[in-house]
């Protein structure tokens, strides 16, 4: 019932942010801009400072994708040598702007690019249904490409913009929105893929606790079971796992669409309510919450099991305690049944990424096993320790696990994951 946007499932299969791999360490890179959004005539108007770290990869240039429904009018920055256009040969048409660095630009400076567009998408240059602008509702994200996007596509960065619109309406983003004189200031200071945000002129607003619920009216009793679900998610994965850094913010939408979500970090967009059963939609939300704490493996790497399979594990353990051994053991036996037949989560000779059915149903039973075997009391205390410590590689999580639970704890568990 969850699809994901095309190009999220392209990158990631999941809908959880995903650090970037860089060779350099430093600020990450940081977008600075204004955005007009005209919606009677569905146009955009944009101009971005993106601020970058250069690595090696970086260092001769940058490579940003647009969607080609946009002018660019202009592309500009102190440390920019040539610029070329052209069309992107990859999976979306988009126009990607060829960026020529001075040769005087060295690994580890801070480079500045300029980028400012206009145009005016249509609903299927934007990719609709979840990308739209309409008198009704507005959405965008990285599936429209509305700004400009690193070749990689697996750049993560900070982000702070005003965005002129109507000012009557509500706005809401992956990151933090104030009202301004013209519109609203929205900040994006926990790095993702991109700048997702919604904007109605009719979102209510619900609160319990951090978990903010917008929709657009609706069925009462079923948005204030969200917002109950919710804040009891948001209550559970703090206690057990926020330790000194907690999730402060959650926001979700409720779309006016009949299937595909998403989520970045503290921010997730549901489609209608109505299309799912209640444990579903809560394992669905508590495993995007769980993402706050985002582990640092890389998306394309062996050890990316670590990013989606404890994410699960605290959802699984959120339906348990909220809806009874029951649903738990229903979940289980789902996962049972996708994971027989799949190769190993991880094993020190891996080289590649694993399935999606490794990453959502065999790793988490791993885990769920793993709890069997310690105890619940340092089961906790290891996904914590994941949590907060963010490692990157399944040796650091074994070295982890040894420490907590004991030397044959990590022996029978790298066991466990290689079979």
């Amino acid at each position: 019932a969850f699809g994901l946007p095309s190009v999220l499932a392209l990158l990631l299969s999941c809908a959880a942010p995903c650090d970037a791999q860089t060779d350099v360490a430093g600020p990450p890179t940081h977008y600075e801009g204004h955005v007009r959004v005209d919606v009677p005539t569905r146009t955009i108007e944009a101009e971005w400072d993106i601020q970058h770290t250069v690595t090696e990869d970086t260092r001769s240039g940058l490579g940003l994708l647009l969607n080609p429904a946009f002018e660019v009018l202009a592309v500009t920055g102190p440390q920019v040598a040539s610029v070329e256009t052209g069309t992107w040969d990859g999976f979306a048409p988009w126009t990607r702007i060829g960026v020529t660095f001075r040769p005087d630009v060295t690994v580890g400076s801070r480079v500045s690019v300029r980028v400012r567009y206009r145009g005016t998408p249509t609903p299927e240059e934007l990719g609709f249904p979840i990308d739209r602008i309409t008198p009704e509702w507005v959405e965008l994200n990285i599936d429209g490409a509305w700004h400009p996007i690193f070749e990689s596509v697996s750049e993560v960065f900070t982000a702070a913009f005003d965005l002129v619109i109507d000012p009557a309406w509500t706005v809401v983003s992956s990151g933090i929105v104030s009202r301004s004189a013209d519109g609203f200031r929205v900040e994006n200071t926990l790095p993702q893929i991109d700048i997702a945000l919604v904007a109605a002129p009719d979102l209510e607003r619900r609160r319990r606790g951090v978990f903010e619920l917008y929709a657009r009216g609706g069925d009462g009793r079923s948005l204030e079971a969200l917002l109950d679900m919710g804040g009891a998610c948001v209550a559970f994965l703090n206690e057990r796992y926020g330790g000194t850094h907690p999730i402060t913010a959650a926001n979700v939408v409720v779309a006016p669409r009949d299937d595909t979500g998403y989520a970045r970090r503290g921010f997730i967009s549901l489609s209608r309510l109505d299309a799912h059963t209640a444990e579903g939609l809560a394992g669905y939300v508590c495993h995007e919450l769980a993402h706050f704490w985002h582990v640092g493996a890389g998306a394309s790497s062996p050890d990316h099991w670590l990013n989606e399979s404890f994410a699960e594990y605290a959802a699984v353990s959120f339906v348990g305690a909220r809806y009874g051994a029951s649903a738990r053991a229903a979940l289980r036996e789902e996962k049972e049944r996708r994971a027989d037949g799949q190769p190993p989560v991880w094993t020190p000779a891996a080289t590649e990424r694993p399935p999606h059915a490794v990453l959502y149903h065999k790793a988490p039973l791993a885990l769920l096993d793993l709890e069997a075997r310690i105890g619940a009391d340092a089961m906790r205390r290891f996904v914590a320790f994941v949590f907060g410590s963010r490692p990157a590689t399944t040796q650091t999580v074994l070295d982890g696990l040894e420490e907590i639970a004991g030397r044959d704890a990590r022996i029978w568990f790298a066991e466990r994951l290689a079979r």
